[in-house]
């Protein structure tokens, strides 16, 4: 199974930077753009691993799927062992 990655951002510069770095791979496309409009089925933040959706992609998140998902994804990382008890 061939894992495909998209890559999606609204700078043009970074689009250009991941066009080159990227050319190689043809398993990896890249697209200008707003990823709330262009994703298809599935959404990664890369932003932390806490849960914390107020800031950057996650805040875009929040505002865009509503504040439902920022307590699920909150309360799905305080289940993880990892995580217990940080708050």
């Amino acid at each position: 199974m061939t894992v495909r990655l998209h890559l999606v951002d609204l700078n043009q510069r970074v689009v250009a930077a991941w066009q080159r770095a990227f050319s190689p791979f043809p398993e990896v496309s890249i697209a200008h753009g707003n990823i709330l409009t262009v994703a298809r089925h599935v959404l990664i933040s890369p932003a932390n691993s806490l849960g914390y959706m107020d800031g950057g992609v996650d805040r875009a998140y929040a505002q865009f799927f509503g504040q439902t998902l920022a307590r699920r994804v909150r309360d799905a990382v305080l289940r993880r062992p990892l995580t217990h008890g940080i708050k």
